[in-house]
């Protein structure tokens, strides 16, 4: 039986079409996939429709920081129903973008974690914890990334991937039961080779495949 999937991709900081390039790639290697890109307007529509799992990787901020514009799409009804969705037994998978400039308290809460800030560019050292409900199989990669800075109630989740560079350490995966519900955050990646990289694909894929479970 095949698994529907809902997908927001893209920003104004992140390529909407490169971002389905690689969500392709990663749903390729699963099967009875069906991925539906939708916009932010869609989204509590299509939350109705009880979608298998649904994946963001978009900024919450409509308007890059230079414009002094502050504008988000996610409002306390959006958040609202973003969690009874998960809560009644969807699943959600917060990727990259999708934990950043977040502050709705209850998509917060349901996410158990935020996006914080991150440095400049630099070489990231993904590894993954030695025992975890999510990777098959132990991943340990570098690349040249947006280093996520984020704050985690681990003791409220099951933490699967730490991330290092020079500018400190931090946790880069995240997951746990919400409701009758499943959530996921992940923070790589964010250049095209970053994302390309054959482990950000198989980290992306076996956070979906948890999910989809």
């Amino acid at each position: 039986m095949s698994k529907r999937i809902v997908a927001l991709a893209g920003d104004y900081y992140h390529d909407e079409a490169l971002c389905q390039e690689v969500l392709g790639l990663v749903t390729g290697l699963m099967e009875g996939v069906i991925v539906e890109y939708i916009t932010t307007d869609e989204l509590v529509e299509q939350l109705g429709s009880k979608p298998d799992a649904v994946i963001l990787f978009k900024l919450n901020k409509i308007h890059p920081d230079i414009s002094g514009n502050k504008e988000v799409w996610m409002d306390d009804q959006i958040a609202m129903a973003i969690s009874n969705y998960v809560n009644q037994g969807g699943a959600w998978l917060a990727w990259h973008s999708g934990l950043a400039s977040y502050e709705v308290a209850s998509y917060v809460n349901m996410l158990r974690g935020k996006f914080e800030y991150h440095p400049e560019l630099s070489k990231v050292t993904y590894l993954s914890e030695n025992r975890n409900p999510i990777l098959n199989e132990k991943v340990s990669y570098e690349i040249i990334d947006e280093h996520y800075m984020v704050s985690c109630d681990a003791k409220e989740t099951n933490v699967f991937l730490h991330s290092t560079s020079k500018d400190g350490t931090s946790v880069a995966g995240w997951a746990h039961s919400f409701g009758k519900g499943r959530v996921c955050c992940l923070t790589p990646a964010h250049q095209k080779e970053g994302l390309f990289h054959p482990e950000t694909i198989n980290l992306v894929k076996q956070s979906l495949q948890w999910c989809l479970l």
